[in-house]
C-alpha cells in the first residue's frame, strides 16, 4: 500500500485546482495508500497563520523575533509530501460493493456506519498489541498510533470489573464510522500526548486541528435532535474534557472542567430510562465522578438533573458499584453545605449552624472508609515503601476503587477546610464552643480534630500514588510508572494535597515531583501546571 516517490510520478493523470491565487496539485492514486500533497510551505507556524514571508532562520525566524511572538518551529517537509491513506483504502476494499457510490462526508459522519466491521477490527488489534511505548519517537509511524496509545494508556481494566470501560469503549467505537468526531477526538488526545512528551510543535498543531474538527462536527450533531441521544456524542464531549486536561496551561480550577457542562446539558436532553442500558450506565459511572469532582473543586452544589440521575442509578448498581454510589451521596451533601457556607460566609452566626451537619457528614465519610477499606491508614514511620505496598495491597480492590478513596480524602479535606474557616471566625468572639454542640467540643478541640483529619487525608493521597505504582509493577506493564488514565485521576488529589495549608514543605516537594513525573511519562500538560503551582505555594 505504500507507494514510493518515484512510482507516484508515473501513475495516472495530474489534476490542478485553482483556489484563489493558490494552485493545488494532486496526484490521484486509486490503488495506493500514500497520496502526494504537493510541495508544503517551509514557513514556521506563526508566519503560516498570519500569511507573511518567513526568513526561515533558526532556532526562531526573524519575523517572530521582531514581533515578540513565540516561534512555533518548522515542520519536516518530508513528512508532509505524502498523506497516508492506507486505512481508508483497506476499509474501502473490505466494504465496497459494486454499483454503490461513496457517501458524502456529512452522511458518513452522522448516518449509518458502513465500515463498522473495519472499525471493530481496528480497535481489537490495538487492544491486542504490545504495550505502546510513549517515548518511542516524535513522529507518527502509522495512522493508528494515537488510537493505540489511547486504548492502552487511557482505558483501564479493573479486577473485579467496576465499570468494564474497555469493553464499553470497544462497543461504542466499533459502531462509529472512520473519521467521525469520536475517532477524531481519540486521535487528538493521542497526538497531544505525544506532542507534550516530545515537545513537538507540529504534533501539537495537528492535535488542535483534530480538536477544532471535533468541535465543528459536534455542533452539527447537536443541531439534529436524532443524534443527541447517541452514546458516541456524549462520550465525545467527555473526551473533549480529557483533551483539555492533556493540553491545559491554566492552573485555575474553573478551566479544569470546561466541557462537563456540555455533557450535563446533553444528559438533560436525552430520553428517560436511559440507565436501563448497560452501556449508558458505564458512561454515567465516569461522568458522575467527573461531575462531583468538579462541584467539589468549585465548591458548588450538585445540579438537580445530575442528582436525579444519581438517585436513579442507585436502583441499578451492582455490588462493585455500591461503594462509589454511597460515596457520591455523601459528597452531594458536602457540596450542598460547602456552597451554602460560601454564600453566607460573612454571616458568622448563620455559618455556626452548619457545624453539626459538617461533623455528621465527616462521621459518614469515616464510616464509609472503615466499611470498605477495613480501616486502612497509611503506615506511620515506615520508610520501606515496597513493603508497605505489599502489606496494604489487598485493601485496594481496583484502580477505580483507589480513585474513590482519593475522592473521599479530597472531600474530607474540603469539608474540614470549611469547618476551619467557620471556627476561625468565631473563636475570637467566643471562648467556649458552638451553642448547638456539647460544651466539651470547644473551638480549639474542633481545630485540632480538623488538623488531624486533614493530615490523615493528605497521607492517604500520597500513599495511593505508591499503591497504584505497585499495582502496575505487579501487573502486565512490568514497570514502575502509571498509565496515563491513572495519572489523570491523580492530578487533582495531589494538587489539593500539595496546596492545603497544613502540608509540610517536604511533602510539597514530593507531591510536585510526582506531578512532574506524571507529566513527563504520560504527556499530560495539566500535571506540569499543577506541579508548578504546588512549588509556588511551597515558597509562599
Amino acid at each position: 500500500l505504500i507507494t514510493s516517490h518515484t512510482s507516484c510520478s508515473c501513475i495516472l493523470s495530474r489534476t490542478q485546482k485553482q483556489v484563489g491565487r493558490t494552485s493545488i496539485t494532486t496526484l490521484r492514486l486509486p490503488r495506493a495508500g500514500m497520496v502526494y500533497c504537493g510541495k508544503p510551505s517551509k514557513a514556521c507556524l506563526e508566519c503560516r497563520v498570519k500569511r507573511r514571508r518567513c526568513n526561515l532562520s533558526r532556532p526562531s525566524c526573524g519575523q517572530c523575533l521582531r514581533a515578540g511572538a513565540k516561534c512555533g518551529g518548522y515542520r519536516d517537509p518530508r513528512s508532509l509530501l505524502f498523506r497516508d491513506q492506507s486505512a481508508q483504502v483497506i476499509c474501502q476494499a473490505g466494504t465496497a460493493q459494486p454499483g454503490v457510490h461513496k457517501r458524502n462526508v456529512a452522511e458518513n459522519q452522522l448516518g449509518p456506519e458502513k465500515p463498522r466491521q473495519c472499525q471493530q477490527k481496528l480497535i481489537l488489534s490495538c487492544m491486542n498489541q504490545s504495550i505502546f511505548n510513549l517515548t518511542s519517537n516524535n513522529s507518527l509511524a502509522s495512522k493508528d498510533e494515537p488510537l493505540q496509545l489511547f486504548v492502552q494508556h487511557y482505558l483501564l481494566d479493573d479486577t473485579p470489573p467496576s465499570g468494564d470501560r474497555s469493553n464499553c469503549f470497544e462497543f461504542i467505537y466499533s459502531r462509529t464510522p472512520a473519521h467521525s468526531y469520536l475517532s477524531s477526538a481519540v486521535d487528538a488526545i493521542g497526538i497531544a500526548s505525544l506532542a507534550n512528551l516530545h515537545h513537538a510543535p507540529h504534533l501539537r498543531q495537528a492535535a488542535h486541528d483534530k480538536y477544532a474538527f471535533v468541535l465543528r462536527e459536534i455542533r452539527l450533531a447537536l443541531a439534529n435532535p436524532d443524534y443527541i441521544s447517541l452514546d458516541q456524542v456524549l462520550v465525545t464531549v467527555m473526551l473533549l474534557n480529557l483533551f483539555e486536561t492533556v493540553t491545559c496551561e491554566n492552573a485555575s480550577l474553573s478551566s479544569w472542567n470546561q466541557h462537563l457542562g456540555g455533557a450535563l446539558a446533553i444528559i438533560q436532553l436525552r430520553k428517560p430510562n436511559q440507565l436501563q442500558d448497560s452501556i449508558m450506565r458505564n458512561i454515567f459511572l465516569h461522568l458522575r465522578r467527573e461531575i462531583i469532582s468538579s462541584c467539589l473543586q468549585q465548591k458548588a452544589s450538585i445540579p438537580s438533573t445530575m442528582a436525579r440521575w444519581m438517585a436513579e442509578f442507585r436502583t441499578f448498581e451492582t455490588v462493585y458499584e455500591r461503594p462509589s454510589g454511597e460515596l457520591a451521596d455523601i459528597i452531594t451533601r458536602i457540596c450542598t453545605i460547602v456552597s451554602s457556607v460560601e454564600k453566607h460566609i460573612c454571616d458568622t452566626e448563620a455559618c455556626v449552624e452548619y457545624i453539626p451537619d459538617i461533623l455528621s457528614i465527616d462521621e459518614a465519610l469515616t464510616s464509609w472508609s472503615a466499611k470498605y477499606t477495613n480501616g486502612w491508614t497509611s503506615p506511620e514511620g515506615s520508610r520501606d515503601a515496597r513493603q508497605a505496598h505489599t502489606e496494604q495491597h489487598s485493601l485496594y480492590h481496583s484502580i477505580s476503587f483507589t480513585n474513590d478513596c482519593n475522592l473521599c480524602c479530597c472531600a474530607r479535606i474540603i469539608l474540614h477546610e470549611t469547618l476551619v474557616r467557620i471556627v476561625s471566625q468565631n473563636r475570637e468572639s467566643s471562648t467556649g464552643g458552638p451553642p448547638s454542640l456539647p460544651s466539651s467540643l470547644s473551638y480549639n478541640h474542633l481545630l485540632t480534630a480538623s488538623y488531624a483529619a486533614t493530615r490523615s487525608s493528605i497521607s492517604s493521597i500520597c500513599y495511593s500514588v505508591l499503591m497504584i505504582r505497585a499495582l502496575f509493577r505487579n501487573g502486565q506493564i512490568g514497570r514502575d510508572t502509571v498509565k496515563a488514565g491513572c495519572g489523570v485521576a491523580l492530578i487533582w488529589p495531589l494538587f489539593l494535597a500539595g496546596t492545603i495549608g497544613v502540608t509540610t514543605a517536604s511533602e510539597r516537594e514530593w507531591i510536585a515531583l510526582q506531578l512532574r513525573e506524571i507529566a513527563e511519562t504520560c504527556g499530560i500538560q495539566r500535571a506540569q501546571v499543577a506541579a508548578s503551582y504546588v512549588c509556588r505555594s511551597n515558597r509562599l
